[in-house]
């Protein structure tokens, strides 16, 4: 009789797998030479395409490590998906929106659709509620002067869908995430993302010093270094999650090797140095990062906090008039302080524009066809997110967003509680509580949560997922906790309930 269990064993399966898919190839590329299109030339992505029928099953059966793909869409595979306008739909965006769906599917599939008790649950569900009852607002009360493009319609969908995958993004993690594994291989390709992107970065300074002196490196060269670079997306508040997950490890994680210590602290202090020392005119670059490893600091010893406060202020006492001329001087010459477009003048714009509609704003990207119509000759956007917030979705809007933004907080810092100390859940849920504390500040500077439509364009996913991401893997950490935590008080109970029992018999016995 066949034995049916050798007859397919795990290391066949293997070998036969591996040649459907270059089999699958090979006909793909024949294909594309018996056509003549050059496809493969111009779209060499078209090669996954085999892939995607056991990539789609792997997600199906471990969705949690579709997280670890969704970061290399971000940080490397930043290409998009053409929409016909001037946007593109990045590869982060269009992946997001594959996770959250199989998971939707699946639960509605089983007839279990259900989310994880969460504090984030209710202003999630209100601010969406708001961002769709806004853009059918703005329809009706649209001022009869303002114009509207034929494509506009598409525009605020694409709003739409960053708000709700970014939002969705989050809620995906903790209730899917529990795999520990998954969560350290997100940091340490942070990490290494980081050493890639720093090494290159100060390559490229010093070859253009070096051009200034000289004049002798060649413009291919450039291209090449900048090339490598920029490999790595590390835009928007990316050096601010790196600075503050690596502090919060470095003082809070107690079974990190010598050869990973020495690691992070190498690439913490290439970040700082490109900070404070190459980009200090960025305030929305360092700033945030720098309450956020206050934060930090202060949660681990109130006399190293009050220490480090001292030393920052006497240096910046120090080098005022660096200082001074590095930011504020530079700031007047780009006109952000002083100028026609000063961030002073385009606030006062914005609120001129709230006033019209305060209750639901203009509706999604909505306030740039007031501008268009109002301010042609200063039609920027406001470089303030909580500006956008009110232009586009009113007083209820921004009021449910800070709502949403403080439940975030809460959340993680109930759940630093549950960690056992020294853990690595413990360091990297206070490195992101530091790091949500230090987006409140970065969204006043310009830093979006949340990309405007037309300033970054939808396509500003790639870097503004990056907190969604690093918030939602904290979160799952500290759900992962709060179940064990139940699960090990219900044990004790029935221990107890048990003992009792055992007690109460053997007395009763005893009395007989």
């Amino acid at each position: 009789m066949l034995n049916q269990t050798k007859f397919f064993t795990p290391a066949e399966f293997r070998f036969k797998r591996k040649i459907i898919i270059a089999g699958l190839i090979l006909l793909l590329m024949l294909a594309e030479i018996g056509v003549g299109t050059e496809q493969l030339i111009k779209r060499p992505y078209l090669l996954a395409l085999p892939f995607a029928p056991l990539f789609l099953m792997g997600l199906s059966v471990r969705r949690e490590w579709g997280i670890v793909v969704l970061i290399l869409t971000m940080m490397v595979l930043r290409f998009g998906f053409s929409t016909g306008t001037a946007s593109v739909i990045p590869l982060s965006l269009a992946f997001s929106a594959l996770l959250v769906g199989l998971w939707l599917v699946k639960m509605l599939l089983n007839r279990d659709l259900h989310f994880l008790p969460s504090a984030l649950n209710l202003p999630a569900i209100v601010f969406l509620s708001i961002v769709i009852l806004s853009m059918l607002w703005s329809r009706f009360f649209l001022d009869p002067q303002v114009i509207i493009s034929d494509k506009f319609f598409n525009v605020q969908l694409g709003t739409i869908g960053v708000t709700a995958f970014s939002i969705a993004l989050t809620i995906f993690c903790f209730n899917v995430v529990r795999d520990l594994s998954i969560v350290k291989f997100c940091y340490w390709l942070l990490v290494i993302g980081s050493f890639w992107y720093l090494f290159w970065y100060f390559i490229e300074v010093m070859q253009t010093q070096n051009k200034d002196l000289t004049g002798n490196v060649t413009e291919k060269l450039e291209l090449n270094i900048a090339y490598l670079s920029r490999i790595i997306n590390a835009g928007g508040l990316f050096p601010m999650w790196f600075c503050a997950l690596t502090v919060a490890l470095l003082l809070f994680q107690h079974d990190l090797s010598r050869w990973q210590r020495f690691f992070m602290l190498l690439v913490l202090g290439a970040w700082l140095f490109r900070l404070f020392a190459l980009t200090i005119a960025r305030i929305s670059a360092w700033l945030p990062a720098v309450i956020a490893i206050l934060v930090i600091v202060f949660i681990y010893s109130r006399k190293w906090f009050f220490l480090l406060a001292v030393v920052a202020l006497g240096l910046i006492i120090l080098n005022y008039q660096y200082i001074y001329d590095t930011i504020v001087v530079a700031k007047q010459l780009e006109g952000t302080l002083d100028s026609t477009t000063s961030r002073d003048k385009l606030w006062s714009q914005a609120f001129k524009v709230a006033a019209i509609n305060p209750i639901l704003g203009t509706g999604p990207a909505g306030y740039a066809n007031y501008y268009m119509t109002y301010y042609r000759d200063l039609a920027l956007s406001t470089h303030n997110n909580y500006l956008d917030m009110l232009l586009q979705y009113g007083l209820l809007g921004l009021g449910a967003f800070i709502w949403l933004g403080l439940s975030i907080i809460k959340e993680l810092k109930n759940f630093i509680k549950l960690h056992p100390a020294g853990s690595f859940e413990k360091a990297f849920t206070i490195g992101a509580f530091a790091g949500a504390i230090g987006l409140f500040p970065a969204m006043w500077l310009g830093d979006w949560l949340i990309p405007f439509a037309y300033n970054q364009t939808i396509s500003g996913f790639n870097y503004t997922s990056y907190s969604w991401l690093f918030i939602g893997l904290a979160l799952a950490l500290g759900y992962k906790a709060r179940e064990k935590r139940l699960v090990d008080e219900k044990q004790a109970r029935f221990i107890a309930a048990g003992n009792r029992a055992a007690g109460e018999e053997a007395g009763s016995v005893k009395v007989e």
